[in-house]
């Protein structure tokens, strides 16, 4: 029994495709990236895909990474890298079927690309560019805006431009257009007319032509007629007996006793022409001698008498010679008919006799036919039984040199995983560590510049304010002064003691609130201190609104894998334990019962569903309304906010409470709601990251031995609108 394991273990290693020979590292890169693609997160599937192609050159999901690293900088917006990277990857994988899947639009960039054309402006997004923008300079910043307002000005003219040449162009090719209408119109005109008059011609040619075309087609057709039974005698000849060529024969000089009845019938057709063109003359000697009696007529009566009874004479002639040239037409054309009624006799006979000859032969060629057929089958079947032998024994070998080689493999793959999970782990937490301290540091700068311009603008505003209040006094007391100086003089001593006294009083008081106010401010902004640094809030005790995954409106699923193990060997069996296994994710979500219409889907598909469930921290962004340091406050936005028909909780973290709305996965879309509401208008609403444990139900269906085949089986899915997320099958849970 471990001997067939061994052996089937070599053989698996021999048989699955080169995706198997890559190390697992390359494979999580990947994975990580085509994931984050089909999630939205197309910086994160840029970093990752980068990053395999610079690690891994070599890899074999080299093509796969080049086509989804263009598709994840088209869609990000970055139209010049996502040209530059199809390129690469058609020039280097021409025949590969991934461009087939690729959209029109970045087809047309990468042609663009590669002629040299200049693309459109990019339209990079994620949180890379920002990051960047962040921690530059004031003065950066300053020269940035500057710079962007000169290009959109520029872009703007360019546009206006463009646009002029393209009214002038479409002008020119209306004009074009017009006046190709209009020289169409002309020609259409003058080529019917044409027309017309060669119709015309045609059919005047036609009444000319047709008793000639009849003529030449008929003899056309007898001798194509003759031509064929010819060809058929030498081809019958191979198959006719001896003792039937003496009918044959017969059969052919019928043939040629219709040749010549046919000549005669030609030859009769070209005396009735002779005579026909010997009327004219007869014709013309009528006419003249009828305009030789007008002219005697004019002579005297002698003379017409003499005249007529000539005329009388020359026309019992006539009549004589019509006479005997109809009966002789008629005798021909009873001889004519004999002749043709025998020959039509003979070629009903000879049509039989050939009938039945063509039936016989048709037989034995049939039989002929079958005779190879069963000949060819029967040495078929020897060579193929001859192959199963000559594959048995190579197949006996290999399984022994298999078994052998499985064994030193396995060692070797053993001791080569524990050094990379070792290397992997240092250089996981390394970067985790780094990757931390980017993400304060950033946070801590943004947060800086945007205390500093609104710092700004409220002693702009306040200066603006104590201005106007300084010209209404101004104003104020000028009147004032003009009508009680007098007054004012005689109550000087007094008031100023009155005023002595209010003052200290209203001393003290504003002391005591204004040191109240300042504990209440540092005690609040010390709260705010850690929202603000960027740290996750930790849900407590509160119901977080999560999106779930899409889940397929519709199933329609293809057969993405190889059948069950239960329909294979115990050597298929053993070969597939020793292999990464992957799957298809098609939804999840944290209702089991949101599953049921995808799992009935899946089922009459004929294709097996699978359901697990798992429990993780995971992240959330939300957008904060309002935070408070006060429970009951952030309690009572949160109900306004569902008055107002919105879904809204209430996130606790060290005593810091935010009424939060609008839940999203990924970080990017949450910024970008975000830039939408305050380009409306809207002002006081921030970010939140919360960490939650969540339990969800994970819906996947397929079993996969490579990477590249589960890819495909993805884009195939994705054909009938279902987004698929490819993971290990051991990372879905129970």
């Amino acid at each position: 029994m471990l001997r067939s394991i061994l052996i089937a273990a070599f053989l698996s290693s021999v048989i699955v495709p080169p995706a198997f020979s890559v190390e697992a590292d390359d494979s999580a890169v990947f994975l990580s990236g085509f994931n984050a693609y089909h999630k939205q997160d197309y910086s994160k599937a840029i970093e990752d895909l980068n990053e395999l192609l610079k690690k891994y050159p070599q890899s074999q999901m080299r093509d796969m990474a080049m086509f989804w690293l263009a598709r994840s900088y088209f869609k990000n917006g970055n139209y010049r890298e996502a040209a530059r990277n199809m390129s690469e990857f058609a020039r280097e994988y021409p025949e590969n079927p991934l461009r087939a899947t690729v959209e029109p639009e970045l087809l047309a960039l990468t042609d663009r690309y590669d002629k040299g054309e200049r693309l459109p402006e990019d339209e990079v997004k994620g949180g890379e560019q920002i990051q960047a923008q962040q921690v530059k300079p004031e003065s950066d910043l300053i020269a940035q805006e500057q710079a962007e307002k000169a290009r959109i000005n520029a872009k703007k003219a360019e546009e206006a431009r463009l646009a002029h040449e393209a009214a002038a162009k479409q002008a020119e090719k209306d004009r074009v257009i017009a006046m190709a209408v209009e020289m169409d119109r002309s020609a259409s005109e003058r080529v019917k007319k044409e027309k017309l008059a060669k119709e015309q011609a045609a059919r005047e040619q036609l009444s000319l032509q047709q008793a000639e075309k009849e003529r030449v087609a008929k003899l056309q057709a007898d001798q194509e007629r003759l031509a064929n039974e010819k060809g058929d005698q030498k081809e019958l000849t191979a198959y006719v007996p001896l003792s039937r060529q003496q009918t044959e024969k017969e059969r052919i000089a019928k043939q040629r006793a219709e040749q010549v009845r046919l000549a005669a019938e030609q030859a009769e057709k070209e005396r009735v022409a002779r005579e026909k063109a010997e009327l004219g003359p007869l014709a013309a000697e009528q006419a003249e001698r009828e305009r030789v009696a007008r002219e005697k007529a004019k002579q005297g009566p002698l003379a017409a008498e003499v005249t007529r009874e000539q005329l009388s004479r020359e026309q019992a002639e006539n009549e004589r010679v019509a006479k005997l040239r109809v009966e002789q037409e008629h005798l021909d054309a009873m001889k004519a008919e004999q002749g043709r009624q025998v020959a039509e006799q003979g070629a009903r006979e000879q049509l039989s006799r050939q009938q039945a000859e063509n039936e016989r032969v048709a037989k034995l060629r049939a039989e002929q036919e079958r005779l190879d057929v069963e000949k060819a089958e029967l040495e078929r079947l020897a060579a193929e039984q001859a192959e199963k032998e000559r594959v048995a024994k190579v197949k006996a070998e290999q399984e022994r040199l298999a078994a052998e080689q499985a064994t030193r493999e396995q060692l070797n793959r053993q001791q080569a995983d524990k050094e990379r999970v070792a290397k992997l782990q240092a250089e996981q937490e390394r970067l985790d560590a780094m990757k931390a301290e980017q993400e304060r540091l950033a946070a801590e700068q943004a947060e800086q510049e945007r205390v500093a311009k609104v710092k700004a603008e409220q002693d702009r505003l306040a200066a603006e304010q104590a201005a106007r209040e300084q010209l209404s006094r101004q104003q104020a007391d000028k009147d004032r002064v003009a009508k009680l100086q007098a007054e004012q003089e005689r109550l000087d001593v007094e008031k100023a003691e009155l005023e002595r006294q209010a003052a200290e009083q209203a001393e003290k008081e504003r002391v005591a609130k204004v040191k109240a106010e300042q504990e209440r401010l540092a005690a609040e902004q010390k709260k705010r201190a850690a929202f603000q640094s960027g740290q996750p809030l930790v849900a407590k005790n509160v119901e977080v609104p999560r999106p779930t995954s899409p889940l397929l409106p519709t199933a329609m699923v293809v057969p993405l894998s190889a059948p069950s193990p239960d329909k294979h060997d115990v050597k298929h069996i053993a070969a597939l334990e020793n292999q990464p296994a992957y799957v298809l994710v098609v939804g999840e979500s944290t209702v089991l019962a949101q599953l049921d219409p995808v799992v009935t889907k899946l089922s009459s598909a004929h294709y097996q569903p699978v359901i697990t469930s798992r429990r993780s921290d995971s992240e959330a962004y939300l957008l904060a309304v309002g935070c408070y340091g006060d429970r009951a406050a952030a309690l009572r936005k949160r109900d306004n906010l569902v008055k107002q028909g919105a879904q809204a909780s209430v996130i606790e973290s060290d005593a810091l409470y935010c009424a939060a709305t609008k839940t999203f996965v990924v970080e990017n879309e949450a910024k970008e709601e975000l830039d939408r509401l305050k380009a409306h208008g809207v002002e006081g609403v921030k970010v939140i990251k919360v960490v939650t444990s969540q339990k969800s139900w994970v819906l996947s269906t397929g079993h996969f031995s490579t990477i590249r085949a589960a890819v495909e089986a993805s884009l195939a899915l994705g054909k009938v609108g279902v987004v698929a997320t490819i993971v290990k099958s051991s990372e879905l849970g129970e």
